[in-house]
């Protein structure tokens, strides 16, 4: 059985990680309620709990093998934590969210969109 995933990143279609999921199913453009704060990393994004903004995003539902792929590119359970969350729809799917540990001193990017963020700047 497939898992739904939200990317927001490195991983959106078109982005230079894409390659790994590039074989999944997408499933459709997403966001996630107005509940996390996005933080700038150098070349990638990290979603952190709290703040006030909507996430940016895409959902593929992925296989086991390419699951624990991500989970190896995400340095899961170390660096990001796998678990579910609620879009604004009110779907729960599983995405890659960063400890606040992690997040402290970080840039904040504007808009929840790491996509139109990083080409617009």
């Amino acid at each position: 059985m497939p898992t739904r995933v939200f990317v927001y990143g490195t991983l959106r279609r078109g982005e230079s990680n894409h390659h790994l999921i590039a074989a999944a199913t997408f499933v459709r453009e997403a966001r996630t309620p107005a509940a996390y704060t996005l933080f700038a990393f150098e070349g990638h994004p990290g979603m952190g709990d709290g703040g006030t903004e909507a996430i940016v995003g895409e959902c593929f539902d992925v296989d086991a093998a390419t699951l624990a792929e991500l989970d190896v590119l995400e340095d899961h359970p170390r660096w990001y934590q796998r678990r579910e969350i609620a879009l604004d729809d009110g779907e729960t799917v599983i995405a890659y969210v960063l400890p606040p540990h992690f997040t402290e001193g970080r840039a904040v990017i504007p808009g929840g969109d790491w996509v139109r963020w990083r080409r617009g700047r």
